[in-house]
């Protein structure tokens, strides 16, 4: 009788799209806790999404194979060390039939940097978005953050504009606005959202329409808009300042009632 050992059955590791129904925990995991100095209560809310999406997968992942790789309902890649996800990267189309990609989400779990895993991950997107015929791929990153602008910047990465987060700690009292020394300061009205809209457009630079692009349906004012908020648990308010009929500033403010 002759018997033999069975061999070993070697672990994967490396780059792979994401796979709704194993990875949307993992990775909502390793998102929270990469991200966890910079999370807003919108953060945290699309972290509770995807661990929702993950237990709900297998309501939909039979459309998985439906897809082309990588373009899942999440689409993108993880990378896999000894069976676990240690790092994510999105990649998704910024509309159904433009050329332009948005890159998202580069996270890495603290004890996998330093290997050269991010830099694997953003060119198996740029690859994705290459063979999907597109025209350009983005990303957003701080500013502060010199270990990733240099990293995307030695994948040809330039910078096309800024955006600046500000914060301000008020007391328990907030008091009542002053009159604006030009025009007259008034509640936004349903009438005003083409208005609000074109400014926001006018506000915005070419390449920034190009990567975020902004939608009339996010300034609608009308009962729409009320009742989905009340439903979403968002209190919402605009201001508009006028001048001579014509609205030139407006600003909103959203809280979030629950929190």
């Amino acid at each position: 009788m002759v018997a033999q050992a069975k061999q070993p059955t070697a672990t994967f590791s490396g780059v792979r799209p994401i796979n709704l129904s194993r990875d949307l925990a993992s990775i909502a995991n390793l998102i929270e806790h990469a991200f966890a100095a910079d999370m807003d209560d919108s953060g945290h809310a699309a972290v509770r999404e995807m661990r929702l999406l993950g237990r709900l997968a297998f309501l939909f992942s039979w459309a998985e194979g439906f897809v082309p790789q990588g373009e899942s309902l999440v689409p993108g890649f993880v990378w896999i060390e000894e069976g676990e996800v240690v790092a994510n990267a999105t990649a998704r189309r910024l509309s159904a039939f433009g050329r332009g990609w948005m890159i998202g989400n580069v996270a890495v779990a603290p004890t996998f940097r330093g290997r050269g895993i991010a830099r694997s991950l953003i060119n198996a997107c740029i690859d994705l978005a290459r063979q999907r015929n597109g025209d350009w791929i983005a990303l957003q990153v701080r500013s502060d953050n010199a270990i990733a602008l240099n990293l995307y910047r030695s994948l040809n990465f330039q910078a096309l504009s800024e955006s600046i987060e500000l914060i301000r700690i008020e007391p328990d009292r907030v008091t009542r606005p002053d009159q604006s020394s030009v025009g007259h300061l008034r509640i936004a009205l349903p009438r005003d959202t083409n208005s609000i809209f074109a400014l926001a457009q006018a506000a915005y630079t070419e390449s920034m329409h190009w990567i975020e692009p902004q939608y009339r349906t996010q300034f609608e004012l009308g009962l729409d808009r009320r009742i989905a908020n009340l439903l979403g648990g968002t209190f919402a308010a605009w201001r508009v300042i006028e001048v001579d009929k014509e609205i030139v500033g407006a600003a909103s403010i959203k809280v979030n009632r629950w929190t």
